[in-house]
């Protein structure tokens, strides 16, 4: 019998992208909160299907560390924002200022856009594996997040093995 119950969510969800890869659900993005965020994610996204499905993900800004490509060297989060902060632009259609800065996290090549929405003095960081990704285009993923409880649900009738739920993605794509 297997102990799901002992599994990390983090393994849980390494394990749910794995199968439906495998029972041909191969979706173009996987979208995370920071509580998901992690390198084991980002490196089991780039090796499923070749590095076809793409993560864009929040992160927490603290100490971690990416390798800056600007810099050329390795600098926290909180570093790398104070040292590309000058160059933030203003997207009037979205009512924000970001930052684009390429980096690579554990070798792995990522866009990390800082983002301060509206009045807020608060900067945010989303994390995309999708190297052409702008920023406007990022920012239309991000209500697709409501899909994404959907999808989670799908999931979860899935790994439960609750019929062919897999077939209702199918349907509507």
């Amino acid at each position: 019998m297997r102990r799901d119950s002992d599994k990390s969510k983090i393994d849980m969800t390494i394990e749910m992208l794995s199968r439906s890869v495998k029972h041909g659900f191969i979706p173009d993005y996987v979208l995370t909160d920071s509580c998901f965020f992690c390198f084991e994610i980002l490196e089991k996204l780039s090796t499923l299907k070749n590095g076809a499905i793409k993560l864009v993900s929040m992160v927490k800004i603290n100490n971690q560390k990416f390798f800056d490509c600007k810099a050329n060297k390795e600098l926290p989060i909180r570093m790398i924002l104070k040292r590309h902060e000058k160059e933030s632009k203003t997207c009037k259609s979205m009512k924000s200022k970001y930052i684009r800065v390429t980096c690579k996290y554990k070798g792995i090549r990522v866009n990390l856009f800082f983002v301060k929405m509206g009045r807020s003095q608060n900067w945010h960081l989303l994390l995309t594996t999708n190297l052409t990704l702008n920023f406007i285009d990022s920012n239309f993923l991000i209500p697709r997040r409501l899909i994404c409880r959907l999808l989670q649900f799908v999931f979860f009738l899935f790994y439960c093995n609750i019929g062919s739920c897999i077939y209702i993605w199918h349907f509507y794509h």
